[in-house]
């Protein structure tokens, strides 16, 4: 019987304000059960689809929307999400932020604030766009420290190579400046000297 009723939140590593190194927790996706080869994600019920979105929040989040596509993309055994099928999933996971299931901001899903304080994980898949603001933050702020202060592009290709990319190319370099320059105007870095430094 499928209840509206959110579970306890699980228990989440929460980041300490004094970070001695920057590693990253291995990213850990949902166990969604693969669909039977008769079951359609077109077809497929809203609240049904709202359940398993609402299960890989609980997993992953914050999650990206994207990402969430892709977990029931593999789930129902097809190969891309387009058309009317993607419109039906994009709509349940709006229905499910609607009606409380999940939490939504930058296109980012979860279930309970902890989450967003989890310590930073390896990427869901190769695209930044899909890594968790909070999580990229909380990357910056640690190298920043490590470094005791760094010019700016040395600190985004620092990061970038902390998330495993080994080339940095233009959209990864403006996703992570943009985070160093939330950092800055949150006042959580200072820049002086062209340098970069913790506060």
């Amino acid at each position: 019987m499928v209840t509206n009723e959110q579970p306890s939140p699980p228990e989440l590593e929460v980041v300490s304000s004094s970070i001695p190194e920057v590693a990253l927790e291995r990213y850990i996706p949902a166990d969604i059960p693969r669909r039977p080869n008769w079951a359609g994600l077109g077809s497929e019920t809203t609240q049904n689809l709202i359940d398993t979105i609402t299960q890989i929040a609980e997993a992953e989040g914050p999650v990206h929307e994207d990402v969430v596509i892709d977990r029931l993309r593999e789930a129902y055994g097809i190969g891309r999400v387009r058309g009317s099928t993607r419109s039906h999933v994009e709509h349940s996971i709006h229905t499910a932020i609607r009606e409380g299931r999940v939490k939504s901001t930058e296109q980012f899903i979860w279930c309970w604030e902890p989450q967003l304080s989890r310590l930073p994980r390896s990427p869901a898949d190769g695209n930044i766009e899909h890594y968790p603001p909070s999580e990229l933050k909380t990357i910056v702020l640690g190298i920043a420290k490590l470094m005791f202060g760094a010019p700016r592009p040395d600190l985004v290709i620092e990061s970038s190579r902390t998330l495993g990319f080994s080339r940095t190319g233009g959209r990864i370099t403006e996703v992570i400046d943009g985070v160093i320059q939330s950092l800055l105007d949150e006042e959580e870095l200072g820049e002086s000297f062209g340098n970069v430094h913790p506060i």
